[in-house]
Parts: structure tokens; C-alpha cells; sequence
């Protein structure tokens, strides 16, 4: 018996990711102490993220999908955030795709912006009462997160709570279906 030779890899890690997001929003519950389900609201947040890079990571390893893309790209690709990768993905695919109103991609978006504050990418002192600049305009009545609290909090007190570790969840869902659905058949 000759071994396989080639390129292997592991599927359904962006699965197991979901699934771990999921578990840790519920598990979030103010009935905790404040870092216990601040802490399982940031690993959700921190997951739903990384299921949606799995996502992508595993349909670029295929072959067959990477072939539609130079070297460059695929060394590009590697530098930037999961939500552009994705737009760079579908706008190979469909050039005239647009993205301006698109409610998933604004979320997912969002997404990418809370984990990285969340997890200090780009750390800045901030007053309270105000949210990140890159931040902001994912937040409010009418945005994709909505905080808890009132401006006399921190901003992490506001977001790292469970509604919002619950909407990260269902925002990389979304994300990761309108992915699959825009470059289904390519």
C-alpha cells in the first residue's frame, strides 16, 4: 500500500467553531459574576469570528476553488480580514456584486470589528460612555449590535454581554450561508 501523497486537511473545523460559539452565548448569563459570563460572551464573540474564517479558509484549500485565483491573491489573502477576503471571493465570481446595502456583509463586517476590539487588535484609551471609532457605526437602535447599559459604562461593559454574543452567532451564520450561496456552482 503506497501513502497518499498530496495535499490533506481537516474539514469541519469551521463547524465545530459554530457549535463552540453557540454553547459559550448560552452559557452567558448576568445570573454569573460579571467575568464569568463576560468571559463566555467574549469567547462567542471571539469563535462566531473564527468559524467564519474556517469557513472560507477550508473553501479556499480546495483545489478546485483555488484555482480561480493567483498567488498573489492567495498570499493577499492572508493579510486581510475574513470579511474582505470574502468580498475579493465573490467579486472574482460576480463582478458587478455589489455590497453597499447588503445587510449580511455590513454584519459581518460589524462582526470582525467587535472581535477585534474585543481582543485588543487595536487598543485606545476610551472615555466613557463612547465606543472605538472603527466600532461605532456598528453599534445603536439601528446597527448590528445593540448595547446594554447607559453612557455612564464602559463600552465593554455594554457589548460583552449575551445579546450580543447571540447575534455575533447568528451575524457569522448568516455570513457564512450568503457566502456559500453566492459562490455555489463556481
Amino acid at each position: 500500500m503506497t501513502p497518499r501523497r498530496g495535499p490533506l486537511f481537516v474539514s469541519g473545523i469551521d463547524r465545530l467553531l459554530a457549535e463552540r460559539a453557540e454553547e459559550e452565548a448560552a452559557r452567558a448569563s448576568t445570573k454569573q459574576q460579571s467575568w464569568t459570563h463576560g468571559g463566555h460572551a467574549i469567547t462567542a464573540i471571539i469563535l462566531a469570528a473564527a468559524g467564519v474564517e474556517a469557513h472560507v479558509g477550508e473553501w479556499l484549500a480546495r483545489p478546485a476553488n483555488r484555482a480561480h485565483f493567483s498567488e498573489e491573491d492567495m498570499v493577499e489573502f492572508r493579510r486581510r480580514p475574513a470579511n474582505e477576503v470574502v468580498k475579493a471571493i465573490i467579486r472574482n465570481r460576480t463582478p458587478e456584486a455589489t455590497f453597499d446595502g447588503n445587510g449580511w456583509y455590513r454584519d459581518l463586517t460589524a462582526l470582525h470589528e467587535l472581535r477585534n476590539h474585543v481582543v485588543h487588535y487595536y487598543p485606545e484609551k476610551m472615555e466613557t460612555g463612547t465606543f472605538p471609532d472603527r466600532l461605532a457605526p456598528h453599534v445603536g437602535a439601528k446597527a448590528t449590535f445593540k448595547p446594554v447599559g447607559d453612557e455612564t459604562m464602559d463600552w465593554t461593559s455594554r457589548l460583552i454581554v449575551k445579546s450580543v454574543a447571540l447575534k455575533a452567532v447568528k451575524v457569522a451564520a448568516a455570513a457564512t450561508k450568503a457566502f456559500d450561496v453566492a459562490v455555489k456552482g463556481w
